[in-house]
């Protein structure tokens, strides 16, 4: 499998996980209310997944794409990299708001509403751009050899991840795509109060 398609597929776990994210961003919202450990846990996944799993991978391939892509490559590829840095800066800042609005903060929780759904739009878009433009311009560009020699840069990453394999993570998704994803009863205040 080429890397752009690997990478296509993690686009799709994100995407998902993206949706129960922003359903539990409505509920914040909503309620004014934030189950701490549910948004500890999606952080996690975004930071130890999204960025931590998927980005590190796609800079192996940014960098390889440089390598050969004769300047094709250079300028998409700088301005993905500045979103992925625009993604963890919106990350951080979701970090920050958390306690404050476990606490009861109706300013942290708008902020952390705010960020969230910020970041939603920033993701989609970002992935959008990747498998639409920047991922046929690579697999144009690199041959089937060096495709190959990118997908065994990928299971190095993967190896390296610990303590964490991707599938714990995705496994975390799963659990809070349960519990706020399409199809899932979101959860009142009550619920959010009671966690």
């Amino acid at each position: 499998m080429h890397p752009t398609q690997i990478l296509s597929l993690e686009h799709q776990s994100l995407r998902r996980f993206l949706d129960s994210f922003e359903r539990m961003i409505e509920t914040i919202a909503r309620t004014r209310s934030v189950a701490p450990e549910d948004m500890d846990r999606a952080l996690l996944f975004l930071e130890e997944y999204g960025d931590r799993f998927h980005h590190s991978r796609e800079d192996v391939l940014f960098e390889r794409l440089r390598r050969v892509g004769e300047g094709r490559g250079e300028r998409p590829v700088a301005a993905l990299c500045r979103e992925h840095a625009r993604g963890r800066e919106l990350l951080r800042c979701m970090r920050d708001h958390v306690q404050g609005a476990a606490e009861g903060s109706s300013a942290s929780a708008r902020a952390l509403v705010h960020i969230g759904l910020a970041f939603i739009e920033h993701e989609r878009q970002h992935a959008r751009t990747e498998d639409q433009i920047l991922f046929p311009l690579i697999d144009e560009l690199l041959s089937d050899e060096q495709q190959a020699a990118v997908a065994a840069e990928f299971e190095h990453l993967e190896q390296n991840l610990a303590p964490r394999t991707a599938r714990d993570l995705l496994d975390l998704a799963d659990d809070l795509g349960q519990r706020y994803g399409p199809g899932a009863s979101t959860p009142d205040s009550t619920d959010v109060e009671s966690r």
